[in-house]
């Protein structure tokens, strides 16, 4: 299950709640999916270098720059290196980006 997947389990199962009468349960589990959703969406609209793309995409920075060549994706800086965003990036296939770290306590 994608998290946009979680967005629409969450929206539905908000709504089933609501339905049922369990209208406060259905306001937080609506609140929580708008959430996740805004930070899917502001996540999507990030920069990244092509370092940091090749990290999150598993295709190099070479071939990344190659794709921007081509115009097949679209180099978002204004000025110097190089950034694209990350929602426009290709994912290789079988590739897991590596999990972000985490701030304990």
């Amino acid at each position: 299950m994608t998290l946009a997947d979680l967005v629409a389990c969450w929206r539905a199962d908000a709504e089933v709640l609501g339905r049922r009468g369990c209208l406060e349960a259905a306001r937080l589990l609506g609140s929580c999916a708008d959430e996740l959703d805004q930070a899917l969406v502001a996540g999507n609209d990030e920069t990244l270098t092509l370092a940091e793309a090749a990290r999150a995409s598993g295709y190099t920075a070479a071939h990344l720059r190659h794709l921007i060549g081509q115009g097949k994706l679209r180099d978002r800086a204004e000025t110097g290196p190089a950034r694209v965003r990350r929602g426009d990036l290709p994912r290789k296939p079988g590739y897991a980006p590596p999990a972000p770290l985490r701030r304990v306590g």
